[in-house]
């Protein structure tokens, strides 16, 4: 009788432990990796980029007409999502600044933000190709 006790504990271990792992394998990941890809698809002025989260400075970028821009990182879930802004100066249209990756609505864009710039301003694309219109995101004027 004994035995069948031991053997029993073994099993409800056994048991709980299959069902923890089950259910760390079914949840979402802690972090997920998230991407931004900023292309230049004005016809005629380089791009300067800047873009930063509060944690990581992506730098100076200078991108060439037709050239891009990538980065990937962990998103942050939960209390302090990831934030990315940029600021955007080109010599023929001005400055423009936008939130490049806003961690609670990345989930709509599978986590990579797709940007284009363009003659009217920045444009996003989701994971489906649909790109998305940010009318407060065109050009002002330089200083």
């Amino acid at each position: 009788m004994r035995k069948l006790v031991i053997i029993s504990n073994k099993l409800r271990v056994g048991f709980v432990l299959a069902a923890a792992l089950l259910v760390m394998a079914a949840r979402p990941s802690i972090s997920t990796k998230g991407s931004v890809y900023i292309e230049n698809s004005l016809p005629t002025s380089e791009v300067t980029a800047r873009c930063q989260s509060k944690d990581d400075d992506i730098g100076r970028h200078d991108i060439a007409v037709g050239d891009s821009i990538f980065w990937s990182f962990r998103n942050n879930p939960g209390w302090s999502e990831t934030l990315f802004w940029c600021d955007l100066n080109a010599t023929d249209y001005g400055v423009l600044s936008f939130d490049a990756y806003i961690g609670k609505k990345a989930k709509i864009y599978n986590y990579h933000y797709f940007w284009f710039v363009e003659e009217s301003g920045v444009y996003v694309q989701n994971q489906y190709g649909i790109v998305e219109t940010l009318p407060t995101m065109s050009w002002g004027k330089l200083d």
